[in-house]
């Protein structure tokens, strides 16, 4: 008979090769026979593996367990889980160590089986090299009552206090069906990882023991610990408002239970906490984040429950007795006046730049920079100059005054953005112009002199008949200005799509030989497909609202705007892209529809989001070309994502390829919507894109089968293959 190990330590490793030895020498010289110890390698880049492996001889219950790639705490601790066989679960950091005799302790008090075991701790600040008496971290021996301590206690014993003890996994102990039962499993957040695990855990209402006793020496202030890390980090650096969206929506999804004046109570102790601790220039932003929050909460219980919420009351209490607080924070200061913290005015000042700003509104600008010199009033600029060896420009509110240009021999002089004067002079060509009109010009092409008086040939002299063809070709190149903008352009793009996309989609090459992929487009014939679970799955657009994804693409275009903000309910498994054009006679016209961006910014800094460049619309040849290099070369565009989410399919090196919901016809969307034919395009174009898709396919990746589930537009493309339903349902079976 195979006997389970009481308890699994899973211990998390990245990049803490000198402190492993000391963890696992804290575990050894324990009574650990019935327990097993986990460790996994989170693809450290130091010496952490090979020591792992160097100590694994020392031990009988020892695993190891190597990430490929470098997946963040929280999934690596997911990993662990499931494989784990004990029938507790002790998370511990790798640079941390435990305490003598531990272990039975623990061994004892789960005899009485609670769910989860919270004991002290000991914190060692390792900068000063001595221990603190830090009561935030064993905070619930203010909390719990000792006649609530050593024994089994029930959620309606702890549920007031619960959520306000420290939310840290240091110092508990969890039985692992608990987590198994309830999909309990850990976000990959940049921060408060541990804080949103627990909140999950207590809210399925386990029951607790709350022992004295301290088994764990947590350090603090070591060298590159994650702790010392984020110290002079932002908020949004640390991923906070994506932490905050996660706790926001559990605490909304139990705004109709008996409890939800208590998670209330909790999400303004969260969100207090934090305030104190975000930096100066972030508080406006933080609050109209939380206000925002608040409204939602207010439509779901009502005004007068959440007056009388302890923490928001306490928390909208001390921002409303700010009185002109003064905070310096490097070469700003700030004054706060009674209104929500909302700044009255701030300024800076250093060698590069003056500001002057009241109620957030920028009155007064000076900013000095590369030679140039720009001041704002109320944000509009007021005047700029630039001068330096080749360039002098004068402009008041962004009206070229006066501005002279020295550039490749040639001198230009504008005044209100006119041209006044320009010349050019160089060995073959020597030019006069005022008002763009060609007063004189000699040029000397292949011993050829022609001048011209107002743009009239007046006279040529011709030496000799010799003509050499390659310098008239580099000449006419040189001077055709259209010309020389389309190869600047077309190498900027070259160099700016390689950069991302090597970074974004270099590791999926070929990576799904192996596994057959789905493509869900968003089109009506949708619904008449039943999903696979052993399939990749590669979305577009809308249909993640209704399908669990492993990829999802979307491009910054109009259609996105009504449903870009659900994504914040996508699960953390689905890989996002969002693509972007590459401008080139767009970008630099603001106006132009292309310019809009639709996607926010903000999005772009999730953890499972990238983004990736497109090919529509360009003046050059990638509008034309299909690429088998994504990693190289923009994404082809023929006016559907749906070719985007094929083309990725194709690099992933996919046995077999179906093509579902891509219906290209004006027949509105799977989940019943009608198409905005504002933005709609002729589907006549989108269906020759899959054409030449056919064609590049049939030539780069022959052994890729291509199936279309209940083609419509795209019937007789590839292989066309229809479901039951579709033919029992649609008074055209299509044959």
């Amino acid at each position: 008979m195979v006997v389970l190990p009481k308890i699994s330590v899973i211990i998390p490793v990245y990049n803490t090769g000198k402190y492993i030895k000391q963890i696992l020498s804290s575990i050894k010289v324990q009574n650990c026979d019935d327990i097993e110890i986990i460790c996994i390698d989170d693809a450290s880049t130091d010496n952490s593996l090979i020591i792992l492996k160097e100590l694994k001889k020392d031990f009988k219950n020892l695993y190891i367990i190597e990430n490929e790639k470098n997946l963040g705490v929280g999934s690596t601790r997911n990993i662990g889980v499931l494989k784990s066989k004990g029938k507790y679960i002790w998370f511990i950091d790798s640079d941390d160590n435990i305490e003598l005799n531990s272990i039975s302790t623990i061994k004892n008090y789960i005899d009485c089986d609670p769910d989860i075991l919270i004991f002290n701790i000991n914190v060692f600040d390792c900068q000063k090299e001595k221990f603190l008496n830090n009561s935030w971290y064993n905070n619930f021996n203010n909390l719990v009552d000792e006649n609530l301590r050593y024994r089994i206690i029930e959620y309606d014993c702890y549920k007031k206090f619960i959520y306000f003890i420290n939310m840290t996994l240091h110092n508990k102990i969890i039985k692992r069906e608990i987590l198994l039962n309830n999909n309990l499993y850990f976000s990959n957040l940049k921060y408060y990882e541990d804080g949103y695990f627990l909140l999950q855990c207590y809210s399925k209402k386990p029951k607790l023991m709350f022992i004295n006793d301290r088994l764990h020496t947590y350090n603090i202030n070591r060298e590159q610990s994650a702790t010392t890390v984020i110290k002079d980090k932002t908020l949004k650096e640390l991923g906070f408002y994506n932490t905050i969206g996660k706790v926001f929506l559990f605490i909304y999804d139990n705004l109709k239970t008996q409890d939800a004046e208590l998670f209330v109570n909790f999400f303004y102790f969260f969100v207090r906490s934090w305030y104190v601790k975000c930096k100066a220039f972030e508080k406006n932003y933080f609050l109209k984040n939380i206000n925002k929050k608040t409204l939602e909460i207010k439509k779901v219980i009502g005004e007068d429950k959440i007056n009388n919420i302890y923490y928001y009351n306490l928390f909208f209490k001390n921002i409303n007795s700010l009185k002109n607080i003064k905070l310096y924070e490097d070469n700003t200061v700030y004054h706060f006046i009674n209104s929500f913290g909302l700044t009255l005015f701030r300024s800076k000042k250093n060698t590069k730049i003056s500001m002057f700003r009241i109620f957030e509104i920028p009155i007064f600008t000076k900013r000095i920079q590369n030679d140039k010199t720009q001041i704002k009033i109320l944000g509009l600029p007021i005047f700029r100059n630039r001068c330096n060896e080749n360039i002098y420009m004068f402009r008041i509110f962004e009206i070229p005054i006066f501005t002279k240009r020295i550039q490749n021999d040639k001198t230009q002089i504008k005044i209100l953005g006119l041209p006044i004067f320009r010349n050019r002079c160089n060995e073959n060509i020597y030019m006069f112009r005022i008002f763009e009109i060609p007063i004189f010009t000699k040029r000397i092409l292949n011993n050829v002199k022609i001048y011209k008086i107002i743009g009239i040939p007046v006279f040529k002299i011709k030496k000799t008949i010799e003509l050499d063809v390659s310098k008239i070709i580099s000449t006419i190149k040189e001077e055709n200005r259209i010309l020389e903008y389309r190869l600047k352009s077309h190498y900027e793009n070259l160099i700016g799509c390689y950069k991302q996309h090597s970074l974004v989609f270099s590791k999926y090459r070929n990576i799904y030989k192996n596994n057959e992929v789905v493509i869900l487009g968003s089109g009506p014939t949708l619904k008449y497909y039943k999903k696979d679970p052993n399939k990749i799955y590669i979305g577009c657009n809308r249909v993640f609202r209704d399908f669990e994804l492993d990829f999802l693409f979307m491009a910054d275009y109009e259609g996105v705007k009504s449903y870009i903000n659900e994504l914040a309910n996508i699960s953390n498994n689905t890989k996002i892209f969002f693509g972007f054009n590459m401008f080139d006679n767009y970008k630099h016209d603001k106006y132009h529809w292309k310019n809009k961006l639709r996607i926010p910014n903000s999005f772009l800094t999730l953890n499972n989001v990238d983004f990736y460049y497109i090919n529509r619309d360009l003046d050059s040849s990638y509008t034309r070309e299909i690429f088998d290099d994504i990693s190289i070369y923009p994404l082809s565009d023929f006016y559907t994502i749906a070719h985007h989410a094929f083309h990725f399919a194709l690099f992933t090196g996919a046995k077999k390829i179906y093509i579902v919901g891509c219906d290209s016809s004006y027949n509105g969307y799977y989940d019943g919507a009608n198409q905005n034919l504002q933005w709609s395009t002729d589907f006549k174009i989108i269906i020759n894109g899959w054409k030449k898709f056919k064609k590049f396919a049939d030539i780069y990746y022959p052994a890729t089968q291509i199936i279309s589930i209940n083609p419509i537009g795209l019937k007789g493309i590839f292989h066309d293959e229809y479901t039951e339903e579709f033919l029992l349902n649609t008074k055209d079976n299509n044959g």
